[in-house]
């Protein structure tokens, strides 16, 4: 089973259908979309885009029958990477995103409402030392049923 990638097509599925919104301004692209860990080689700072990645964290059996399980909790986890500067196309000032209501939030929804993905744990922003950037983790989970 191929939960983080099959996400991960979600969510790019999710910015081709938003990508003409304004309000991302081009940082949010589909090439920056990763499962399991973003190449070594990728600078979100650089590429001046949101990087996105989706890690599994456990799969859980849930319902038994026969003496195996029927079904299991998938649970996952998704980063999201913001780059220092957020300059719009014109070069002019500044843009600021209220990271959850314009990113996050869209994201999350279209995972429950097309995968039936619930958040758990999450929210908040921390800063990475290393890299300089904002970012903001959250846990999602699903029933996935063999039957």
């Amino acid at each position: 089973m191929a939960v983080a990638e099959d996400i991960q097509q979600d969510i790019v599925s999710w910015i081709s259908e938003n990508k003409s919104k304004p309000l991302f301004l081009n940082q949010l692209d589909e090439g920056q979309v990763y499962s399991y860990g973003v190449p070594r080689d990728v600078n979100g700072n650089e590429l001046n885009k949101i990087i996105i990645l989706i890690r599994e964290i456990s799969l859980q059996p849930n319902l038994y029958g026969s003496n195996h399980a029927q079904e299991e909790v998938a649970s996952v986890q998704i980063q999201f990477f913001y780059p220092l500067e957020r300059v719009p196309d014109d070069g002019e000032n500044p843009v600021y995103y209220d990271f959850y209501g314009d990113v996050e939030k869209p994201i999350l929804d279209y995972l429950h409402d097309k995968g039936g993905w619930s958040r758990t744990l999450g929210g908040g922003h921390d800063f990475d030392s290393d890299t300089e950037q904002i970012y903001s983790t959250y846990h999602i989970k699903k029933s996935i049923n063999y039957l």
